[in-house]
């Protein structure tokens, strides 16, 4: 077959997706499997016969055009709008039929299968949800829970909840969580929590972090737009400080007990604090 001829055939395949995925469109398509299936094909088909057969004019589907095309990544991951050809195989994410699947989530699984996303967002949940069968394989476990209103975290040993133990990515974003006086926030952090967890915290109304926090081995955490109470906490600064990189944020988060809710790196001392640091209670 000439080169002109699976240029054109190209050009008929494509044809099918320029107006879904040109990104001069208003509409940004979403990072599914089936986009993944196309840039597949368009990497591995598109770069061969536009380098092979380069003397052509082809200027109309040229890859430098293909490399502005767009695809947005599903809420659970994030939301962000990326050039298509540069997402990760993993970050293509389907639907998916999976046994265990809390009621009224909408369960998923990635393009690679190494994957499994469980979104459990804007639900109205007061409490996180009992999962009791779901098999996870060699697959990772992502879960989002945002914009829900918990208030407590669940005991991760108990039946219908062991499955905290293997997440990967936990989004808990603008739900109710407090600093609870007998301390489940602090058995959650130490002991339900996997190595180099993502975990989001971000917008919720926790006001004094455990001591016990150091110990988490996290990879990514939020805690900003938060109830922080800093004072009484030296240990805090330098915690925040030796991992900065880890912490989305960091030398924004403020205190509530601090002059004009200002950032904490920049301005804690403890003669700065608004409440009587006596008082204040050290978890």
């Amino acid at each position: 077959m000439s080169c002109r001829t699976k240029l054109k055939q190209l050009a008929a395949f494509l044809s099918f997706y320029i107006i879904t995925i040109d990104s001069s469109h208003d509409h940004v398509p979403m990072c599914d499997c089936a986009l993944n299936q196309f840039r597949y094909f368009l990497n591995k088909q598109g770069r061969y016969l536009l380098s092979t057969c380069k003397t052509l004019h082809f200027s109309a589907y040229s890859m430098s055009a293909f490399e502005q095309w767009k695809c947005k990544q599903y809420p659970i991951l994030g939301g962000a709008v990326s050039p298509f050809l540069s997402v990760l195989d993993e970050d293509f994410i389907c639907r998916a039929n999976i046994s265990g699947c809390p009621t009224n989530c909408v369960c998923y699984r990635s393009a690679t299968g190494k994957t499994i996303l469980i979104d459990c967002s804007n639900k109205k949940l007061t409490s996180f949800p009992s999962i009791k069968q779901i098999d996870l394989g060699n697959s990772s476990l992502i879960i989002s829970l945002n914009n829900n209103s918990i208030a407590t975290m669940p005991d991760c040993f108990l039946p219908g909840y062991e499955w905290i133990r293997n997440v990967s990515v936990l989004r808990l974003e603008n739900n109710a969580i407090t600093t609870p006086s007998d301390n489940t926030l602090q058995y959650f952090l130490c002991n339900c929590l996997k190595a180099d967890i993502h975990l989001f915290l971000k917008g919720n109304s926790i006001s004094l972090l455990p001591y016990a926090l150091r110990t988490v081995p996290f990879a990514y955490l939020s805690l900003d737009r938060n109830s922080l109470k800093c004072c009484g906490k030296s240990w805090l600064k330098s915690w925040i400080l030796e991992h900065v990189d880890r912490i989305d944020g960091a030398k924004e988060i403020s205190c509530e007990d601090m002059p004009g809710n200002s950032p904490f790196l920049p301005h804690y001392t403890d003669g700065q604090c608004l409440a009587d640091t006596t008082n204040i209670k050290t978890l």
